[in-house]
Protein backbone atom coordinates (compact mmCIF):
# COMPACT_ATOMS: atom_id res chain seq x y z
CA UNK A 1 0.00 0.00 0.00
CA UNK A 2 1.54 3.37 -0.99
CA UNK A 3 2.32 5.90 1.71
CA UNK A 4 0.00 8.91 1.37
CA UNK A 5 1.28 12.46 1.35
CA UNK A 6 0.46 13.75 4.84
CA UNK A 7 0.67 17.17 6.46
CA UNK A 8 3.63 18.01 8.67
CA UNK A 9 3.28 18.36 12.43
CA UNK A 10 3.86 22.09 12.05
CA UNK A 11 0.67 22.17 9.96
CA UNK A 12 -1.25 19.87 12.29
CA UNK A 13 -0.29 21.30 15.69
CA UNK A 14 -1.33 24.79 16.71
CA UNK A 15 1.39 27.41 16.92
CA UNK A 16 2.88 29.03 20.02
CA UNK A 17 4.35 27.66 23.22
CA UNK A 18 1.55 25.11 23.73
CA UNK A 19 2.21 23.73 20.25
CA UNK A 20 5.91 23.49 21.06
CA UNK A 21 5.16 21.52 24.21
CA UNK A 22 2.86 19.18 22.29
CA UNK A 23 5.56 18.61 19.65
CA UNK A 24 8.08 17.82 22.40
CA UNK A 25 5.75 15.29 24.02
CA UNK A 26 5.19 13.50 20.70
CA UNK A 27 8.89 13.32 19.81
CA UNK A 28 9.72 12.06 23.30
CA UNK A 29 7.06 9.35 22.95
CA UNK A 30 8.52 8.26 19.60
CA UNK A 31 12.06 8.17 21.01
CA UNK A 32 10.87 6.14 23.99
CA UNK A 33 9.17 3.63 21.70
CA UNK A 34 12.18 3.47 19.37
CA UNK A 35 15.01 3.18 21.90
CA UNK A 36 13.36 2.08 25.13
CA UNK A 37 12.45 -1.32 23.72
CA UNK A 38 16.06 -1.83 22.63
CA UNK A 39 17.43 -1.40 26.11
CA UNK A 40 19.20 1.86 25.27
CA UNK A 41 19.93 4.18 28.18
CA UNK A 42 17.47 6.84 27.06
CA UNK A 43 16.71 9.74 29.40
CA UNK A 44 13.84 12.12 28.58
CA UNK A 45 13.41 15.50 30.22
CA UNK A 46 10.06 17.14 30.98
CA UNK A 47 9.18 19.95 28.56
CA UNK A 48 7.68 21.84 31.52
CA UNK A 49 11.02 22.05 33.32
CA UNK A 50 13.12 22.85 30.24
CA UNK A 51 16.04 20.94 28.78
CA UNK A 52 18.99 19.42 30.67
CA UNK A 53 22.54 20.49 29.86
CA UNK A 54 21.17 22.01 26.67
CA UNK A 55 19.41 18.80 25.57
CA UNK A 56 15.80 17.58 25.49
CA UNK A 57 16.71 13.88 25.47
CA UNK A 58 19.89 11.85 25.89
CA UNK A 59 21.06 8.33 25.10
CA UNK A 60 23.93 7.68 27.49
CA UNK A 61 26.86 5.51 26.51
CA UNK A 62 27.70 2.14 28.01
CA UNK A 63 29.65 1.82 31.22
CA UNK A 64 32.30 2.71 32.15
CA UNK A 65 31.92 5.82 29.93
CA UNK A 66 28.26 6.98 29.98
CA UNK A 67 29.45 10.52 29.10
CA UNK A 68 29.91 9.42 25.48
CA UNK A 69 26.32 10.18 24.59
CA UNK A 70 23.86 11.06 21.84
CA UNK A 71 21.92 14.27 22.44
CA UNK A 72 18.55 15.35 21.03
CA UNK A 73 17.33 18.93 20.70
CA UNK A 74 13.69 19.71 19.73
CA UNK A 75 12.81 22.92 17.89
CA UNK A 76 9.22 23.63 16.80
CA UNK A 77 10.35 25.65 13.78
CA UNK A 78 8.92 25.62 10.23
CA UNK A 79 10.92 25.00 7.08
CA UNK A 80 12.51 28.08 5.53
CA UNK A 81 14.18 28.99 8.81
CA UNK A 82 14.24 32.64 9.85
CA UNK A 83 17.37 34.43 11.01
CA UNK A 84 16.11 34.14 14.59
CA UNK A 85 15.44 30.40 14.16
CA UNK A 86 18.98 29.82 12.92
CA UNK A 87 20.47 31.87 15.74
CA UNK A 88 18.58 29.80 18.34
CA UNK A 89 19.66 26.52 16.73
CA UNK A 90 23.30 27.63 16.70
CA UNK A 91 23.09 28.82 20.31
CA UNK A 92 21.54 25.52 21.44
CA UNK A 93 24.24 23.54 19.68
CA UNK A 94 27.03 25.57 21.26
CA UNK A 95 25.45 25.30 24.73
CA UNK A 96 24.97 21.53 24.40
CA UNK A 97 28.53 21.03 23.18
CA UNK A 98 29.89 23.12 26.04
CA UNK A 99 27.92 21.20 28.69
CA UNK A 100 28.54 17.73 27.21
CA UNK A 101 32.21 17.46 26.31
CA UNK A 102 31.99 13.85 25.17
CA UNK A 103 28.77 14.05 23.14
CA UNK A 104 29.13 11.89 20.03
CA UNK A 105 26.06 12.96 18.05
CA UNK A 106 23.77 16.00 18.29
CA UNK A 107 20.40 15.38 16.63
CA UNK A 108 18.16 18.37 15.84
CA UNK A 109 14.47 17.44 15.52
CA UNK A 110 12.05 19.82 13.76
CA UNK A 111 8.54 19.13 12.43
CA UNK A 112 9.42 19.80 8.78
CA UNK A 113 12.19 18.79 6.37
CA UNK A 114 14.76 21.44 5.51
CA UNK A 115 14.49 23.36 2.26
CA UNK A 116 17.60 23.55 0.08
CA UNK A 117 18.86 26.83 1.55
CA UNK A 118 18.27 25.56 5.11
CA UNK A 119 20.15 22.36 4.31
CA UNK A 120 23.09 24.33 2.94
CA UNK A 121 23.16 26.49 6.07
CA UNK A 122 23.08 23.39 8.29
CA UNK A 123 25.97 21.81 6.40
CA UNK A 124 28.04 25.00 6.82
CA UNK A 125 27.20 24.99 10.52
CA UNK A 126 28.47 21.43 10.71
CA UNK A 127 31.77 22.47 9.11
CA UNK A 128 32.32 25.16 11.75
CA UNK A 129 32.04 22.70 14.65
CA UNK A 130 35.26 20.89 15.72
CA UNK A 131 34.86 17.29 14.65
CA UNK A 132 37.43 15.26 16.57
CA UNK A 133 36.91 14.54 20.27
CA UNK A 134 39.84 13.23 22.30
CA UNK A 135 39.86 12.01 25.87
CA UNK A 136 41.75 13.42 28.81
CA UNK A 137 43.57 11.43 31.45
CA UNK A 138 40.38 10.72 33.34
CA UNK A 139 38.94 8.99 30.31
CA UNK A 140 42.06 7.34 28.99
CA UNK A 141 41.61 4.14 27.12
CA UNK A 142 38.70 5.48 25.08
CA UNK A 143 39.30 5.68 21.37
CA UNK A 144 38.85 9.23 20.04
CA UNK A 145 35.72 9.63 17.96
CA UNK A 146 34.24 12.12 15.51
CA UNK A 147 31.47 14.48 16.59
CA UNK A 148 28.58 14.91 14.16
CA UNK A 149 25.30 16.82 13.93
CA UNK A 150 22.18 15.40 12.24
CA UNK A 151 18.75 16.76 11.36
CA UNK A 152 15.49 14.83 11.67
CA UNK A 153 12.43 16.34 10.02
CA UNK A 154 9.05 15.33 8.65
CA UNK A 155 10.33 12.27 6.77
CA UNK A 156 11.99 10.78 9.86
CA UNK A 157 8.94 11.53 12.03
CA UNK A 158 6.62 9.77 9.56
CA UNK A 159 9.04 6.79 9.51
CA UNK A 160 8.88 6.51 13.30
CA UNK A 161 5.09 6.92 13.31
CA UNK A 162 4.73 4.07 10.82
CA UNK A 163 7.06 1.94 12.93
CA UNK A 164 5.20 2.65 16.16
CA UNK A 165 1.57 2.51 15.13
CA UNK A 166 0.12 3.09 18.62
CA UNK A 167 1.63 6.58 18.53
CA UNK A 168 1.41 7.25 14.81
CA UNK A 169 -2.34 6.69 14.69
CA UNK A 170 -2.85 9.61 17.07
CA UNK A 171 -1.53 12.13 14.54
CA UNK A 172 -1.49 10.24 11.24
CA UNK A 173 -4.50 7.95 11.16
CA UNK A 174 -4.47 8.18 7.36
CA UNK A 175 -1.16 6.25 7.28
CA UNK A 176 -2.80 3.07 8.61
CA UNK A 177 -5.71 2.48 6.28
CA UNK A 178 -5.13 -1.21 5.58
CA UNK A 179 -7.85 -3.64 4.58
CA UNK A 180 -8.90 -4.31 8.17
CA UNK A 181 -9.02 -0.88 9.74
CA UNK A 182 -9.34 1.54 6.84
CA UNK A 183 -13.11 1.21 6.45
CA UNK A 184 -13.61 3.41 9.52
CA UNK A 185 -11.10 5.91 10.88
CA UNK A 186 -11.92 9.14 12.67
CA UNK A 187 -10.08 12.00 14.32
CA UNK A 188 -11.71 13.81 17.24
CA UNK A 189 -9.93 17.01 18.30
CA UNK A 190 -10.63 20.58 19.30
CA UNK A 191 -11.51 22.79 16.34
CA UNK A 192 -7.96 24.24 16.25
CA UNK A 193 -6.60 20.74 15.54
CA UNK A 194 -5.11 20.07 18.98
CA UNK A 195 -6.02 17.68 21.76
CA UNK A 196 -5.06 20.11 24.54
CA UNK A 197 -6.27 23.66 25.18
CA UNK A 198 -5.04 26.22 27.70
CA UNK A 199 -7.30 29.01 28.99
CA UNK A 200 -6.45 31.94 31.23
CA UNK A 201 -9.66 33.10 32.96
CA UNK A 202 -9.55 36.37 34.93
CA UNK A 203 -10.71 36.65 38.54
CA UNK A 204 -10.44 39.02 41.46
CA UNK A 205 -8.46 37.71 44.44
CA UNK A 206 -9.67 39.81 47.36
CA UNK A 207 -7.80 39.89 50.67
CA UNK A 208 -10.35 40.90 53.33
CA UNK A 209 -8.82 42.43 56.46
CA UNK A 210 -11.10 42.44 59.51
CA UNK A 211 -9.98 44.77 62.32
CA UNK A 212 -11.42 47.35 64.76
CA UNK A 213 -11.84 50.90 63.53
CA UNK A 214 -9.27 53.33 64.92
CA UNK A 215 -10.37 56.53 66.67
CA UNK A 216 -8.82 58.58 63.87
CA UNK A 217 -10.79 56.66 61.23
CA UNK A 218 -14.00 57.03 63.22
CA UNK A 219 -13.56 60.80 63.54
CA UNK A 220 -12.69 61.21 59.85
CA UNK A 221 -15.76 59.21 58.84
CA UNK A 222 -18.09 61.34 61.00
CA UNK A 223 -16.62 64.59 59.67
CA UNK A 224 -16.94 63.58 56.02
CA UNK A 225 -20.41 62.15 56.52
CA UNK A 226 -21.56 65.30 58.32
CA UNK A 227 -20.29 67.50 55.50
CA UNK A 228 -22.00 65.42 52.82
CA UNK A 229 -25.22 65.22 54.82
CA UNK A 230 -25.30 68.97 55.45
CA UNK A 231 -24.77 69.69 51.76
CA UNK A 232 -28.12 68.08 50.99
CA UNK A 233 -30.44 68.86 53.91
CA UNK A 234 -28.94 72.33 54.56
CA UNK A 235 -28.74 71.95 58.29
CA UNK A 236 -26.18 70.82 60.81
CA UNK A 237 -25.97 67.19 61.76
CA UNK A 238 -24.77 65.96 65.10
CA UNK A 239 -21.28 64.52 65.38
CA UNK A 240 -22.73 61.73 67.47
CA UNK A 241 -23.49 58.78 65.18
CA UNK A 242 -26.56 57.72 67.17
CA UNK A 243 -28.09 61.19 67.01
CA UNK A 244 -27.09 61.44 63.37
CA UNK A 245 -29.15 58.37 62.47
CA UNK A 246 -32.14 59.75 64.42
CA UNK A 247 -31.93 63.04 62.53
CA UNK A 248 -31.63 61.10 59.31
CA UNK A 249 -34.79 59.07 59.99
CA UNK A 250 -36.68 62.24 60.98
CA UNK A 251 -35.59 63.78 57.67
CA UNK A 252 -36.96 60.86 55.66
CA UNK A 253 -40.33 60.97 57.49
CA UNK A 254 -40.94 64.72 57.35
CA UNK A 255 -39.23 65.99 54.26
CA UNK A 256 -41.39 66.86 51.26
CA UNK A 257 -39.07 64.83 49.01
CA UNK A 258 -40.70 61.68 50.35
CA UNK A 259 -44.16 62.98 49.43
CA UNK A 260 -42.95 63.46 45.88
CA UNK A 261 -41.90 59.78 45.93
CA UNK A 262 -38.28 60.57 45.17
CA UNK A 263 -35.74 58.15 46.59
CA UNK A 264 -32.68 59.32 48.50
CA UNK A 265 -30.04 56.88 49.73
CA UNK A 266 -27.14 57.47 52.10
CA UNK A 267 -23.99 56.25 50.37
CA UNK A 268 -20.36 56.06 51.42
CA UNK A 269 -18.27 54.93 48.49
CA UNK A 270 -21.37 53.35 47.01
CA UNK A 271 -22.13 51.38 50.20
CA UNK A 272 -25.10 51.96 52.52
CA UNK A 273 -24.01 53.36 55.88
CA UNK A 274 -24.92 50.86 58.56
CA UNK A 275 -23.90 50.43 62.19
CA UNK A 276 -23.75 46.65 61.90
CA UNK A 277 -20.48 44.68 62.07
CA UNK A 278 -18.46 43.71 60.18
CA UNK A 279 -18.75 46.94 58.20
CA UNK A 280 -16.76 47.73 55.09
CA UNK A 281 -14.37 50.64 55.46
CA UNK A 282 -15.61 53.58 53.38
CA UNK A 283 -13.48 55.73 51.14
CA UNK A 284 -13.59 59.25 52.52
CA UNK A 285 -15.41 60.88 49.64
CA UNK A 286 -18.73 60.36 51.39
CA UNK A 287 -21.82 61.57 49.58
CA UNK A 288 -25.56 61.72 49.89
CA UNK A 289 -27.12 61.64 46.46
CA UNK A 290 -30.04 60.32 44.47
CA UNK A 291 -29.62 56.70 43.46
CA UNK A 292 -26.46 56.41 41.29
CA UNK A 293 -27.96 53.43 39.50
CA UNK A 294 -25.52 51.68 37.21
CA UNK A 295 -26.22 48.42 35.43
CA UNK A 296 -23.54 45.86 36.18
CA UNK A 297 -23.07 42.13 35.97
CA UNK A 298 -20.66 39.39 36.99
CA UNK A 299 -18.30 38.57 34.13
CA UNK A 300 -18.52 34.80 34.60
CA UNK A 301 -15.40 33.17 33.15
CA UNK A 302 -16.03 30.27 30.82
CA UNK A 303 -13.62 28.26 28.71
CA UNK A 304 -15.41 28.01 25.35
CA UNK A 305 -14.44 25.41 22.76
CA UNK A 306 -15.73 23.33 19.87
CA UNK A 307 -15.03 19.71 19.02
CA UNK A 308 -14.12 18.65 15.49
CA UNK A 309 -14.77 15.19 14.03
CA UNK A 310 -13.05 14.19 10.77
CA UNK A 311 -13.73 11.00 8.82
CA UNK A 312 -10.51 9.47 7.46
CA UNK A 313 -12.05 6.12 6.61
CA UNK A 314 -13.31 4.58 3.40
CA UNK A 315 -16.90 4.41 4.61
CA UNK A 316 -19.30 7.07 5.72
CA UNK A 317 -20.25 7.29 9.38
CA UNK A 318 -23.97 6.68 9.78
CA UNK A 319 -26.19 7.65 12.72
CA UNK A 320 -23.19 8.78 14.70
CA UNK A 321 -23.06 10.70 17.96
CA UNK A 322 -20.44 11.45 20.59
CA UNK A 323 -20.79 10.82 24.31
CA UNK A 324 -18.78 13.13 26.57
CA UNK A 325 -17.66 12.61 30.15
CA UNK A 326 -15.91 15.47 31.97
CA UNK A 327 -13.41 14.63 34.71
CA UNK A 328 -11.62 17.14 36.92
CA UNK A 329 -12.11 20.14 39.18
CA UNK A 330 -14.60 22.58 37.65
CA UNK A 331 -17.80 24.39 38.56
CA UNK A 332 -20.09 23.64 35.65
CA UNK A 333 -20.34 22.83 31.97
CA UNK A 334 -22.88 23.61 29.29
CA UNK A 335 -23.50 24.76 25.74
CA UNK A 336 -24.33 27.92 23.86
CA UNK A 337 -28.05 28.00 23.20
CA UNK A 338 -29.15 28.45 19.56
CA UNK A 339 -30.48 31.82 18.47
CA UNK A 340 -34.07 32.24 17.28
CA UNK A 341 -32.94 32.51 13.65
CA UNK A 342 -30.84 29.35 13.96
CA UNK A 343 -33.83 27.45 15.32
CA UNK A 344 -36.14 28.74 12.59
CA UNK A 345 -33.67 28.15 9.74
CA UNK A 346 -32.29 24.93 11.24
CA UNK A 347 -28.71 26.15 10.89
CA UNK A 348 -27.66 25.16 14.39
CA UNK A 349 -25.15 22.33 13.78
CA UNK A 350 -25.69 20.17 16.86
CA UNK A 351 -28.35 18.99 19.24
CA UNK A 352 -25.98 19.33 22.17
CA UNK A 353 -26.91 18.31 25.68
CA UNK A 354 -24.16 19.01 28.19
CA UNK A 355 -24.81 19.27 31.91
CA UNK A 356 -22.28 19.21 34.76
CA UNK A 357 -20.04 16.25 33.91
CA UNK A 358 -21.76 14.51 30.99
CA UNK A 359 -22.94 15.40 27.52
CA UNK A 360 -24.05 14.18 24.11
CA UNK A 361 -23.23 15.65 20.70
CA UNK A 362 -25.94 14.75 18.20
CA UNK A 363 -25.27 16.28 14.74
CA UNK A 364 -28.21 17.66 12.77
CA UNK A 365 -26.99 15.59 9.82
CA UNK A 366 -26.30 12.05 11.15
CA UNK A 367 -24.10 11.06 8.18
CA UNK A 368 -20.43 12.07 7.84
CA UNK A 369 -19.05 11.09 4.44
CA UNK A 370 -15.46 10.12 3.67
CA UNK A 371 -12.97 12.98 3.96
CA UNK A 372 -15.53 15.34 5.47
CA UNK A 373 -15.45 16.95 8.89
CA UNK A 374 -17.97 18.27 11.37
CA UNK A 375 -17.58 20.96 14.03
CA UNK A 376 -20.09 21.00 16.87
CA UNK A 377 -21.73 24.01 18.49
CA UNK A 378 -19.92 25.81 21.32
CA UNK A 379 -19.41 24.08 24.66
CA UNK A 380 -18.06 25.65 27.83
CA UNK A 381 -16.32 24.64 31.02
CA UNK A 382 -16.67 27.01 33.98
CA UNK A 383 -13.39 26.60 35.89
CA UNK A 384 -12.82 26.91 39.61
CA UNK A 385 -11.54 30.30 40.74
CA UNK A 386 -9.12 29.25 43.48
CA UNK A 387 -6.41 27.35 41.57
CA UNK A 388 -5.14 25.87 38.31
CA UNK A 389 -7.17 22.90 37.12
CA UNK A 390 -7.03 20.21 34.47
CA UNK A 391 -10.26 18.90 32.96
CA UNK A 392 -10.17 15.68 30.94
CA UNK A 393 -12.89 15.12 28.37
CA UNK A 394 -13.39 11.42 27.71
CA UNK A 395 -15.22 11.02 24.40
CA UNK A 396 -16.77 8.00 22.77
CA UNK A 397 -18.03 8.06 19.20
CA UNK A 398 -20.87 5.68 18.41
CA UNK A 399 -21.95 4.96 14.84
CA UNK A 400 -23.47 2.17 12.83
CA UNK A 401 -20.98 -0.77 12.88
CA UNK A 402 -18.26 1.37 14.45
CA UNK A 403 -17.16 2.93 17.72
CA UNK A 404 -14.05 4.81 18.85
CA UNK A 405 -12.93 6.59 22.02
CA UNK A 406 -10.22 8.96 23.23
CA UNK A 407 -9.41 11.92 25.44
CA UNK A 408 -9.13 15.70 25.18
CA UNK A 409 -7.62 17.97 27.83
CA UNK A 410 -8.38 21.51 28.99
CA UNK A 411 -5.95 23.35 31.27
CA UNK A 412 -7.46 26.32 33.13
CA UNK A 413 -4.71 28.64 34.39
CA UNK A 414 -6.33 31.66 36.09
CA UNK A 415 -4.88 35.16 36.11
CA UNK A 416 -5.70 37.21 39.22
CA UNK A 417 -6.18 40.89 39.96
CA UNK A 418 -5.27 41.30 43.62
CA UNK A 419 -7.51 43.60 45.65
CA UNK A 420 -7.67 44.50 49.33
CA UNK A 421 -10.69 45.44 51.45
CA UNK A 422 -10.86 46.51 55.10
CA UNK A 423 -13.84 45.69 57.31
CA UNK A 424 -14.45 47.15 60.74
CA UNK A 425 -15.29 44.73 63.55
CA UNK A 426 -16.18 45.20 67.21
CA UNK A 427 -13.35 46.78 69.24
CA UNK A 428 -13.06 43.71 71.48
CA UNK A 429 -12.65 41.26 68.61
CA UNK A 430 -9.34 39.83 67.36
CA UNK A 431 -8.27 40.94 63.86
CA UNK A 432 -8.18 38.29 61.12
CA UNK A 433 -7.97 37.93 57.33
CA UNK A 434 -9.86 36.04 54.64
CA UNK A 435 -9.20 35.53 50.95
CA UNK A 436 -12.12 35.42 48.54
CA UNK A 437 -12.05 34.68 44.82
CA UNK A 438 -14.69 36.54 42.82
CA UNK A 439 -15.81 37.12 39.27
CA UNK A 440 -14.85 40.51 37.90
CA UNK A 441 -17.84 42.88 37.93
CA UNK A 442 -18.38 44.86 34.75
CA UNK A 443 -20.67 47.79 34.04
CA UNK A 444 -23.43 47.52 31.48
CA UNK A 445 -26.02 44.92 30.56
CA UNK A 446 -25.13 41.40 29.42
CA UNK A 447 -26.99 41.15 26.14
CA UNK A 448 -28.56 37.83 25.14
CA UNK A 449 -27.97 36.18 21.76
CA UNK A 450 -30.94 36.71 19.44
Amino acid sequence: MPIPNVATLYQKIRKGSEGGHEFSRLVSALLSAEYGSKGERLQLFSDASGDYNGLDAVIFGDEPFPEILIGFQYKFFPQNLSYDNKAKIKSSLEAARKSNQFMKHWILVTPEDFLKNDLEWFEKLKEKIPQSVSCDAEHCGVTPFTFDIVHWGHTKIVELCLKHEHIGRRYYAELFQDEICSNYAVEVLFDDGSDTLAFHPNFNRVTKIFRPQTEEEKLEEIIHFEAAFNSVIKKSASTNLTSLFKNLMHFFKKDKLLKEKRKIEILINGEKLTPKFPRKKPILNAAIAPFPYLDKYDAIQRCWFRIKIKNFGKKALENYKILLNFEGNFVNSGTEEPTISELINKTYPTHTNVYKNKGVLQPENPILVQGDLFICSKIFIEPVKECNSTIKIHWKLLAKDFSESGNLVINALPDYEDLEEVFYIQPDKTPYQEIEYLNIVKRGILKPRL
